[in-house]
């Protein structure tokens, strides 16, 4: 989550109009479910840092 989520948000900025139509043109409600998924815990427990307690570590 720490890695990829904030990019998977910004990916699904981007691509959200193009994942809709393509449900639409579809009739497929499910499709891109799981990335939709990823992106929506990515907001509801973000910053990482505080809503899994990581305590991340520096080289100096």
């Amino acid at each position: 989550m720490s890695i990829l989520g904030y990019r998977a948000d910004r990916a699904w900025s981007a691509l959200e109009p193009f994942i809709l139509k393509e449900r639409e043109a579809r009739g497929d409600v499910h499709y891109s479910a799981f990335f939709e998924d990823l992106v929506a815990r990515t907001r509801k427990n973000w910053p990482p840092e505080e809503h899994y307690g990581l305590k991340l570590k520096k080289l100096t």
